[in-house]
């Protein structure tokens, strides 16, 4: 087999886990209540770094962002590859959700949902921690305290690397998830959902979003395709009902953010710094 039919194969159970894991209707009710609150996470691992590339996001990831750089505490979804939070001895599906949500300048929670296909089960492990001298303390992990971990699982190495293990994952995700949040806070981006599921997301370009989504499906009952949400430069236009007085059109967005590819629903959405400056 060549490197491009192992890069089509790898590519295919990319978009074949991607949909396993947005169409809710194949995990149990409890699942999907789960899952929910990581509705819209931006997939980051395998493919996702070519498309991220192919849209325009060429620039690199910061280190050590604040998670208030933007002027708004951070809050993200990603899906992650499990070398970055799999637990020891864990069968677990090709790739999780996780959820970091900072509730001050200090202090975040963070979130990983570990989806089983074959019992229609969803596992979260929920962490709370702080930051000291700008790294990651973990405080608490599903609610207990180091000393309370220990207590109920006895005091061994094993216990001590485990928490460990989950702090050094937590820290990782820390560390480079608010520079990740703030390139994205700059960025347009495209959610993806099976009618009726859940959503990805994903950043782009965009001038190169008009080029990619050309070929989306017609509004119904129209000939022509309505216009795709785009940037309109800032012009000057004739005032109505006069031949010679301007007014000046600031640059703005317009066009239609709903629209239908390859059959997925599909929003379209300018950068949060766009959106937060609207008056």
């Amino acid at each position: 087999m060549g490197d491009r039919e192992k890069t089509a194969m790898k590519n295919d159970n990319f978009i074949n886990d991607l949909l396993n894991y947005m169409h809710l209707p194949r995990w149990s009710a409890s699942a999907r209540r789960k899952l929910v609150p990581f509705d819209g996470a931006v997939p980051f691992f395998g493919p996702f770094f070519e498309f991220y590339n192919e849209l325009g996001a060429t620039h690199g990831i910061w280190t050590n962002t604040e998670p208030d750089a933007t002027g708004k505490l951070m809050d993200l979804m990603l899906l992650k590859s499990l070398d970055m939070v799999k637990p020891a001895g864990q069968k677990l599906p090709p790739f999780v959700p996780s959820r970091l949500r900072f509730k001050s300048p200090t202090k975040f929670e963070f979130s990983v949902a570990y989806p089983n296909a074959k019992t229609r089960t969803v596992f979260v492990n929920r962490y709370a921690g702080r930051l000291v001298d700008g790294a990651a303390r973990l405080d608490r992990m599903n609610g207990h305290t180091l000393s309370r971990w220990l207590d109920d699982r006895k005091d061994t190495a094993a216990t001590r690397e485990a928490w460990r293990l989950a702090e050094k994952a937590v820290r990782r995700a820390v560390t480079l998830e608010p520079g990740l949040y703030f390139n994205l806070y700059h960025m347009w981006s495209v959610y993806f959902r099976v009618p009726g599921s859940l959503s990805v997301r994903f950043p782009v370009d965009a001038r190169t979003a008009l080029a990619v989504f050309r070929d989306r499906a017609k509004t119904p009952g129209k000939i022509r395709r309505d216009a795709l949400l785009h940037w309109v430069q800032a012009h000057l236009r004739r005032k109505q009902n006069s031949e010679t007085d301007l007014v000046s059109v600031r640059k703005h967005v317009r066009g239609r953010e709903e629209f239908f590819w390859h059959g997925f629903e599909c929003v379209i959405q300018p950068d949060e710094d766009y959106v937060k400056k609207l008056p």
